[in-house]
């Protein structure tokens, strides 16, 4: 039996690992989970199993399997910023401002810092609880051993009478931890999106032929996931093609863009196959069904892009690998400390408040915040680019990028056919123009469009002639356009009368901008790549005129994902329609342009909200930057805490003095992310 079900809580590729290690540990248990929506996937033996297990094995590893009380984290944490800042105005007195003397009350204090406690930090206590329990010693522990240091300690100060508190080392620092973690909090894309979109392009409805006793045919509309293999289904104009098969009658013109991702229609006769969910344009066909329909193409593209999502591989942060050995290391020097001074017979009181010094003074905020500010400051600058990520993970991964695959319609090309030549003179274009205006073709459209200022006749006797072109009369001659067949370029011919009175000739046009990226990329030591569903002959045009070396064409959408999956690179994918959401599901960043559907734009990971492709080349290099900043922040980090814990350890330092010196230290490692907005893409 397969089960899904989500769990709230996980915040890193570690957090998924876990929980699937866990699950996988049982006999017979096959489970995937997915960091980026949170779903867990579950196979098990009903017989063996019962779900409920499953979710408390998660519940004790720290993590929730109902949804989690957002409203009362996004008001404690509010409280605890509006505390924090109360608490920072008491501080001030530090510098020999007169602050009035209700910010120094410790009764007052003690009630503020415990809401912040008790709301806000709870979450800490939580964690860490099963960090401890699973031999785990994670941030969370070092942020609990230091706040309850603070906290214990300002409780004994009010007992002996001192004037000396630590109330706002509490609130400072759950506070900054959780809007650290809130920066880091992924903006979750969501799979299940996607799949429910792909699936909307399904037609629901069938019209099922049948033959009665006398040999007449009946039409019945049916729901399409009762057709059987053997049937015949008969599709309009119009409609959505319901199944995979093989015409058995009738000629068409059928929209493809949802499979091959080609604005071009494709033209289908007697013998030809057709996939469930594109549409058919002009004409009338029946159709013999091939493929039941839980096993058709684009269900087997929709089966990919969840398969995709499920296997995409998340960037480990370089605070985590960071955090194991810190942590645990700050926790024993504390520890020492308190043995030696009581060794040294500084008594009780001092040892405490000298270890406390040292878990203040280390507690990880700058440490915590050192990826997220730059995190945020980055994505801050990206966006007003018109750049969106989907989260931080692929701002920080989008600087490994050593190649880049390209769709070609609609992201090198802009995907309209145009008019590129055309033999006909002005007198004999009117026919052209008077004809074309009867279609809804694409090719009617463009030359109707290039041939704006020609005036039209009255067309008598129009017929519409599926994959072969369309004929009527003007003027009382009798005008054709039909298809030539030509390997690069879209092709029609007209004839007056039965003779040829020209040609018009016509292409999907390559952007402005494509050239320059390319070449950009290059300079970038990047590799360009193209994948496409056209033919050859165009492919190749389009990679010449660009300088791309290495193209791909014909490609349904699952070819277009397993080349990219074959790929020894960390790689990229740039594409705009429907049929590139297993495509940019299977790259490790993928980008979907300004013009994008809905599907491909919750596919990817990187949404370039501006009709401009240099936006591909500035992620990367903001990305660059970005990186660079975050191993300048936790090097800092890293200096800060050599230079202070053994101060700390000295006693040099005070639990107050610890606080704020900890404050100097996110002070810094925030105005180091700022200076991301300034610095020049190259």
């Amino acid at each position: 039996m397969r089960e899904k079900f989500n769990v709230y809580g996980m915040h890193c590729a570690m957090c998924s690992s876990k929980i699937e290690k866990k699950l996988n540990s049982f006999n017979g248990v096959k489970a995937s989970v997915k960091l980026d929506s949170g779903e867990v996937v579950i196979d098990y033996n009903p017989d063996q199993y019962k779900l409920s297990m499953f979710k408390k094995e998660i519940k004790k590893l720290g993590y929730k399997c109902d949804n989690s009380n957002e409203t009362f984290e996004k008001v404690a944490l509010v409280l605890g910023i509006v505390i924090t800042i109360f608490f920072l105005v008491g501080e001030l007195r530090m510098f020999g401002l007169n602050i009035p003397a209700i910010f120094n009350n410790p009764y007052l204090g003690l009630g503020l810092a415990s809401i912040v406690l008790f709301t806000l930090g709870l979450k800490f206590y939580y964690h860490a609880f099963f960090d401890i329990k699973n031999m785990s010693l994670g941030m969370d522990v070092l942020v609990c051993l230091g706040v309850t240091s603070a906290y214990g300690l300002s409780i004994y100060q009010i007992i002996k009478g001192a004037d000396m508190y630590y109330f706002a080392s509490v609130s400072m620092i759950i506070t900054l931890v959780s809007i650290g973690k809130l920066i880091e909090a992924k903006v979750k894309h969501n799979t299940s999106y996607t799949v429910s979109m792909l699936s909307s392009k399904i037609s629901s409805k069938a019209n099922l032929i049948e033959t009665d006793d006398d040999g007449l045919e009946e039409i019945t509309e049916i729901e399409a996931k009762n057709v059987k293999i053997g049937d015949i289904v008969l599709v309009k104009q119009g409609e959505t093609i319901p199944v995979d098969g093989v015409v058995v009658s009738g000629n068409a013109s059928v929209d493809e863009a949802i499979i091959s991702g080609e604005s071009k229609p494709v033209s289908k006769k007697i013998g030809s196959k057709v996939l469930a969910s594109t549409i058919l344009i002009e004409g009338t066909i029946k159709v013999k069904v091939t493929t039941n329909s839980d096993e058709t193409f684009i269900s087997k593209v929709i089966e990919a892009v969840e398969q995709a999502s499920m296997y995409k591989p998340p960037i480990e942060r370089l605070t985590k690998k960071i955090a194991n050995i810190f942590v645990p290391a700050v926790v024993s020097i504390a520890v020492v400390t308190f043995i030696i001074w009581l060794i040294l017979g500084k008594g009780i009181e001092k040892s405490v408040v000298t270890s406390a010094s040292v878990l203040l003074i280390s507690c990880p905020c700058a440490l915590g915040l050192a990826t997220p500010m730059a995190i945020l400051v980055g994505s801050n600058r990206s966006a007003n680019l018109g750049i969106l990520y989907k989260s931080g993970d692929y701002l920080e991964y989008a600087r490994k990028i050593k190649r880049i695959y390209f769709d070609k319609t609609k992201t090198l090309t802009l995907g309209n056919m145009e008019v590129i030549d055309a033999s006909l003179s002005e007198e004999d274009a009117i026919y052209l123009v008077s004809l074309e205006k009867m279609s809804l073709h694409p090719i009617a459209k463009a030359i109707i469009s290039y041939y704006k200022d020609v005036k039209s006749l009255v067309v008598t006797d129009y017929e519409n002639i599926p994959g072969v072109g369309i004929k009527g009369k003007v003027d009382g001659k009798l005008v054709e356009v039909k298809s030539i067949d030509d390997p690069k370029f879209t092709k029609v011919q007209i004839l007056l009368d039965g003779t040829s009175i020209g040609y018009v000739k016509l292409a999907d046009i390559i952007r402005d901008d494509s050239k320059e990226v390319i070449d950009r990329l290059k300079k970038m030591g990047i590799s360009p790549y193209m994948l496409t569903g056209d033919n050859d002959g165009v492919a190749k045009e389009v990679a010449s005129s660009l300088g791309i070396p290495n193209y791909h064409s014909s490609l349904n959408p699952i070819q277009k994902a397993d080349i990219i999956k074959e790929s020894d690179e960390v790689c990229g994918f740039v594409g705009d329609g429907i049929n590139d959401a297993v495509a940019l599901k299977s790259a490790n960043v993928g980008f979907s342009v300004a013009s994008g559907t809905d599907i491909s734009v919750s596919a990817s990971d990187v949404i370039l909200l501006k009709d401009n492709l240099n936006l591909v080349c500035d992620t990367i290099a903001i990305s660059k930057i970005t990186f660079r900043n975050i191993v300048e922040n936790l090097v800092f980090a890293a200096i800060y805490n050599i230079v202070m814990i053994p101060l700390a350890c000295a006693g040099i330092t005070s639990p107050v003095l610890s606080s704020i010196m900890m404050g100097l230290s996110n002070l810094l490692v925030v105005g180091n992310a700022i200076r991301i907005k300034y610095i020049k893409i190259k």
